[in-house]
Order: C-alpha cells, then structure tokens, then sequence
C-alpha cells in the first residue's frame, strides 16, 4: 500500500473514532480551560438536578449520554 492509500486509511479511522466519541466526550475535549470546564460542568449537573433526569445520582458523563 502506498503512503497516500495509508494516510487516507488513518484519517478515516480517525473520522470514524470522532463519530464513534460519547456525547460526554466530546462536550469535555472541546472545552480547554480548566476554569472554564468546572464551569460548565457545575451547571450541567445543575440543568441535569432541575429537569430530574433519571439515575440523577449516577455519574455526569453517564447522564449526558444519556440525555
């Protein structure tokens, strides 16, 4: 296989690992301050506490996937 045959292979697996990525996942790697993600995670678990998601005691992450 030639080098461009196999960097066109890598970027598929690639595009496909990010279509493959939690919601969570996704939501936490696209926010870089650490200020900023405490933030933002205070008031989703805030949101996830006032609509009363089921399992509201379970781990943010699994909420937000679930949501």
């Amino acid at each position: 296989m030639d080098s461009v045959g196999r960097i066109q292979e890598l970027n598929q697996l690639e595009e496909q690992e990010a279509i493959d990525a939690s919601p969570y996942f996704l939501f936490s790697y696209s926010i870089r301050s650490p200020y900023t993600k405490e933030t933002y995670f205070r008031r989703l678990r805030l949101f996830f506490d006032t609509i009363l998601v089921d399992g509201t005691h379970s781990r943010t992450d699994a909420i937000t996937n679930l949501f």
